[in-house]
């Protein structure tokens, strides 16, 4: 869990920000845009940023939720950036996975995005932003 308050565009966030950058530079398969980013934090809230790199979609999908500093059944809002290097995954790991929180909390607005990385080789990376 990152404790570190950082700002960014006026919004307190726990985690690195320049991960937030991460989630909107890039071209994508399905895009996550600067707009995107802003329906996501709160004023009023605590927002959150965890990204992690894994061999795995799953593992870095896990990794992420478990650093993100937040029970995930407090999520409010939440944005998943999806990256992966070499290997695709399907739809159905995507779903299945940006799915899982919200079992945990049936009022959470989800949205996500997914590119490809070269940088990555054949890993996968996920960023998670989120409000609670």
């Amino acid at each position: 869990m990152n404790t570190k308050v950082s700002n960014w565009n006026g919004y307190n966030v726990y985690g690195d920000v320049n991960e937030i950058a991460d989630l909107t530079d890039v071209k994508a398969f399905i895009k996550i845009d600067e707009e995107d980013v802003m329906s996501i934090l709160s004023q009023d809230g605590t927002n959150y940023v965890s990204a992690e790199r894994t061999s795995t979609l799953e593992d870095a999908f896990n990794q992420a939720v478990k650093n993100l500093g937040c029970p995930p059944e407090k999520i409010r809002e939440l944005l998943i950036g999806f990256r992966c290097g070499s290997k695709q995954p399907d739809m159905m790991e995507l779903t299945r996975l940006s799915l899982f929180l919200t079992e945990l909390n049936p009022e959470l607005s989800v949205k996500w995005g997914i590119c490809q990385d070269s940088s990555l080789g054949e890993d996968y990376k996920v960023i998670l932003l989120a409000s609670i």
